[in-house]
């Protein structure tokens, strides 16, 4: 395998996005049960959905929302991939008044995937995704300090020690008022002066 490249998503990698696998598929039973159990890890199928259907549209237009999604390419596949955004008018809201009036840029990690093929490099890649959002969120806000916050879910443990070691902290002890599953993370990512 190729070393991963990483780079802005463009339109032209909707089949890239639609190929997209961050997840393993629920087990086919075998008692030949119609309806397949839930998902063990829904989480990862909400982030796969997501790159499937909606990703490739928003690499295909600006959006009022200045999404923008990084890709690490390999052997025609994206390897790993991260999408960050301005957050919408509400949510900022709330995160200012939440931070005691915070006045600084704000932006949120909305996805952090590794493909299935990529796995068990002990983080590595999900690492380098959180790195180019966070390094690119600086960036979008004209290399100033920047707010950013993410939504996790509470059993995606693999996640939050991802968001740990690049100093999230969480916003609460417990779940997100918005989402019972889930708990927003926040770090104050500066320009890299190296």
């Amino acid at each position: 395998m190729s070393q991963p490249q990483w780079r802005l998503a463009t339109p032209d990698d909707r089949r890239l996005f639609e190929s997209f696998t961050c997840t393993r598929p629920v087990p086919k039973s075998a008692f030949g049960r119609k309806k397949p159990p839930p998902h063990p890890k829904p989480w990862e199928k909400d982030v796969e959905k997501w790159y499937h259907e909606v990703a490739y549209k928003r690499a295909s237009v600006k959006q009022a929302d200045d999404t923008r999604i990084w890709v690490a390419v390999a052997d025609g596949e994206i390897a790993a991939a991260s999408a960050h955004s301005l957050p919408g008018e509400d949510h900022e809201q709330w995160l200012r008044a939440r931070l005691g009036g915070f006045k600084g840029p704000i932006r949120l990690l909305l996805t952090v995937a590794v493909s299935t093929t990529w796995r068990g490099q002990g983080g590595r890649l999900a690492d380098e995704a959180c790195e180019q959002a966070l390094a690119d969120a600086v960036d979008r806000s004209g290399g100033h300090a920047t707010l950013v916050v993410c939504r996790i879910d509470m059993r995606n443990r693999a996640s939050e020690a991802m968001a740990q070691r690049h100093y999230f902290d969480p916003l609460s002890d417990g779940p997100d008022e918005f989402d019972p599953d889930m708990r927003q993370w926040a770090v104050m990512a500066e320009a890299d002066d190296s």
